[in-house]
């Protein structure tokens, strides 16, 4: 973080400032503000001077640990002006030392290079996280360079127990990490009834830093509701008093956010802010609004606009406003005002969050069923009664009822209350299916039959419920063996544990791990399949693998609201992006009798040392 300007009198000699620190003398860089003070050109005077001395530059930089005040910031002006190679060099020699400088980390990417030791460097300040504003800037650094969203990468790489709470975060939210640990957070169910109230709160505060986190937490969120609306033109309005970087930090919140309400001062800004950033957020908010009467001042803003990056901004909202094609899809995009984080938000599989999207979900999954018609095909005639595990909105029980005449009953069993209401409605009114489909509100953990009393258990893409804890593969497959027929069989339908789809693409991409790991996606594709030591890490038996079949919705617009809900928004903005509406699943099908799961049994309490404990509960 910068340090407070302190009052100065303006530095004219160039040369004497050159000639100290050209003799080792770097007291001059602590002193004074070189951007305020000495401006772009003084500083590209400076940096001409000095750039020929190869000998100053590894005491220059390596100054920044142990000098104070003015000089880190300093120091980031200056390396954009100096030889790369040797900046570089140095850089990635010392980049654990370094790893707690801002300026450096800010300094890369101004400098715009996406030379991999620069990229390196950068990771291994986020990864170890060891100075919050450095940590910020390298991911942000990383953003500018494209190589990847700067908050989904802190959301992933954030260190500190206390940012796990968030009571915690609001009453520290004047630091940088306060922010990203509401986000990491932020779910359906608390951003509407904790976090926007919490925020609006701080729009009050006297700190300004704890205004300006809240400004961003709700331009993160795109937060556009009439209360928090209002509170953030009443503050825009008075913000000179308060701080001269809050009025454009309100302008674009604006701009992400994209209200219709906005459009009049987003214009304005777009032609007058002082700042390039504004201008550049003025532009992306007026192009998501998709007002014509925009065109004009987009226009005019071309025409007088200077900063490459700002013109890159304007001409993009004028394509956004202009192609029609391009302007329906930002206003659907606009509408469906995607959650911070997905329903899919880590590895624990509790990912029942919205039963309507789940529901748009499986039914886009290998429309055709021939997964389903597979698995429906191994299970016998005489076979009258069946439990399905983890049934969500129903749609494996349903296509049994639908295509099996001879099954009798069919259980179909979620521990998540919001699915289970949602079954029951869904077949409510559907006499054929409402007869013989049982919606049963229960954790797979405990079935609730008899033993030996189910011709066979079945689950799509369900069981068991968390794949990567043996211990709860133990206690499932168990209480599955208890509850089937001498002759009974389970059989499952989910990834054929290669993991070489698209759909894994997407997870890899959009569900952070609980420990970073910077590879690609075949390095984790292997990592996730080494961590499953047999099929569904239950030690099943796999009938059929390499079933291809597509995840394909209705359109680019459908595929980009579930996937956005599921993954987050992030993740929504990149299927809109791509405009694609299908993306491809590798299926696997397992099939056991009682006998092979005992086997499997023994040998998950020869993994894990322990006996299963089996749950009898009351029967239908």
């Amino acid at each position: 973080m910068r340090p407070k300007k302190k009052p100065l009198k303006l530095i004219d000699d160039i040369q004497s400032i050159s000639n100290q620190i050209l003799s080792r003398d770097f007291s001059v860089i602590e002193k004074y503000s070189f951007e305020s003070d000495l401006g772009t050109e003084g500083i590209a005077q400076i940096c001409s001077a000095i750039k020929g001395d190869e000998k100053i530059y590894e005491p220059l930089i390596m100054g920044t640990l142990s000098r104070k005040d003015w000089y880190d910031w300093n120091l980031g002006f200056l390396l954009r002006g100096l030889d790369f190679e040797i900046v570089i060099k140095i850089i990635s020699e010392n980049k654990h030392l370094l790893a707690k400088a801002e300026s450096i980390a800010w300094a890369l990417g101004e400098i715009g290079s996406d030379d991999n030791r620069i990229i390196d460097f950068l990771y291994n300040v986020c990864e170890r996280c060891e100075n919050y504003d450095a940590w910020w800037c390298a991911a942000d650094a990383l953003e500018k360079l494209r190589i990847c969203d700067s908050t989904d990468l802190k959301k992933r790489t954030l260190k500190g127990v206390q940012w796990n709470n968030l009571d915690y975060c609001f009453e520290n939210l004047s630091e940088r990490a306060a922010i990203i640990g509401i986000l990491k957070q932020a779910r359906l169910e608390n951003t509407e009834k904790v976090i926007i109230p919490n925020c609006r709160k701080k729009l009050r505060s006297t700190i300004t830093k704890e205004i300006q986190n809240a400004v961003w937490l709700l331009e993160r969120l795109r937060i556009d509701d009439k209360k928090t609306m209002k509170s953030l033109f009443a503050l825009y309005k008075k913000a000179e008093d308060k701080s001269h970087t809050l009025k454009p930090r309100i302008i674009e919140a604006f701009g992400q956010i994209a209200s219709p309400d906005t459009r009049i001062v987003l214009e304005d800004a777009l032609l007058n802010a002082k700042y390039y950033r504004t201008r550049a957020y003025a532009a992306m908010g007026v192009g998501k609004i998709g007002d014509n009467r925009s065109i004009k001042p987009l226009r005019q803003a071309l025409e007088q606009e200077t900063d490459e990056g700002v013109i890159g901004y304007i001409t993009q909202a004028l394509y956004n406003l202009e192609h029609k094609t391009k302007n329906k899809t930002n206003r659907k995009t606009q509408i469906l005002r995607w959650p911070e984080n997905g329903m899919v938000y880590d590895h624990t599989d509790d990912w029942y969050t919205n039963a309507e999207i789940y529901d748009k979900f499986s039914l886009s999954e290998d429309p055709l069923n021939i997964s389903l018609d597979f698995a429906l095909g191994k299970i016998p005639t005489d076979f009258s009664k069946i439990a399905d595990l983890g049934t969500g909105t129903g749609r494996f029980a349903i296509h049994i009822a639908e295509n099996r005449p001879d099954v009798k009953s069919i259980y179909a069993i979620d521990g998540n209350e919001m699915m289970y209401k949602f079954l029951k409605q869904k077949i409510q009114h559907q006499h054929g299916l409402k007869t013989k489909i049982k919606p049963v509100y229960q954790s797979i953990d405990q079935l609730p039959f008899a033993d030996a009393s189910i011709d066979a258990v079945v689950s799509s893409w369900a069981f068991p419920s968390k794949m990567w804890n043996v211990k709860t593969c133990l206690r499932q497959i168990s209480e599955v063996h208890r509850v089937l027929k001498p002759n009974g069989i389970l059989l499952t339908i989910g990834w054929d544990e290669t993991f070489r789809d698209e759909l894994s693409e997407l997870w890899y991409r959009f569900v952070p791990e609980p420990d970073f790991r910077r590879e690609s996606f075949e390095e984790w594709r292997k990592r996730r399949k080494n961590k499953i030591n047999s099929p569904r890490n239950c030690h099943l038996t796999f009938i059929k693998r390499n079933i291809k079949v597509p995840l394909l919705f209705e359109n680019a617009e459908e595929a980009a609201y579930v996937l956005g809900f599921l993954f987050g928004f992030t993740a929504g903005e990149w299927v809109t992006s791509q405009r694609r509406c299908e993306f491809s699943i590798n299926v696997g099908i397992t099939l056991d009798t009682k006998t092979q799961l005992s086997e499997s049994i023994k040998k998950l309490e020869q993994e894990i040392g322990t006996t299963p404990t089996i749950n009898l509960s009351s029967s239908f």
